[in-house]
């Protein structure tokens, strides 16, 4: 039972104090990373997306200043697949995809009203598999497993018909 001034009913001022702690949110770099508040966690979403974005963009002004001039020779033909595919995988699913995901989790809980999204450690570790599969993701790019790569008839000798 709760009174008028927002305090428990029974509880002596220690146990409120303590019990306002455990609601606290925890300060500084490490409290922010280490928090399962739907805000922070969707805010997180947000500015590691928007870095995946800046990473992808770089991706492209290097495919542009490739193509910015007849027979160029900035990129190879194979750093050039690895950009186009690295690219083209960052902006829809490192990108677009955690975006939506970012201000889900923010604002929804808003809406409806609640205090907390539902199982709030569990989304905080999805951050995580998100961002440490994005770097993972971006590091096997680099390792000459672009989108030509998958196609097995790039290895096949043409013949004319």
């Amino acid at each position: 039972m709760t009174t008028l001034d927002g305090t428990a009913a029974g509880l002596d001022a220690a146990e409120l104090d303590r019990l306002a702690g455990s609601w606290a949110k925890p300060r500084g770099l490490i409290g922010w990373l280490s928090a399962a508040d739907h805000k922070t966690i969707g805010i997180r979403y947000l500015v590691t997306g928007f870095a995946f974005f800046a990473f992808a963009g770089l991706l492209a002004l290097g495919m542009r200043l490739q193509l910015s001039q007849p027979q160029n020779t900035v990129l190879g033909p194979a750093l050039y697949d690895e950009f186009f595919s690295t690219h083209g995988t960052v902006m829809m699913f490192l990108f677009a995809v955690p975006i939506t995901q970012g201000f889900s989790v923010y604002l929804v809980p808003l809406m409806v009203g609640a205090r907390e999204i539902a199982f709030p450690r569990l989304n905080a570790f999805s951050y995580w598999l998100y961002l440490f599969g994005g770097r993972c993701l971006c590091r096997a790019e680099r390792a000459r497993c672009g989108m030509v790569r998958l196609c097995a008839a790039d290895r096949a000798k043409l013949r004319p018909g």
